[in-house]
């Protein structure tokens, strides 16, 4: 469950920093 957390957090954090980077 942890690993499941942590790479779901990863994912989002990465789709985030896409989103930021291409909106800028």
């Amino acid at each position: 469950m942890m690993c499941k957390v942590l790479i779901f957090g990863c994912i989002s954090v990465a789709m985030l920093m896409t989103t930021a980077y291409g909106a800028s």
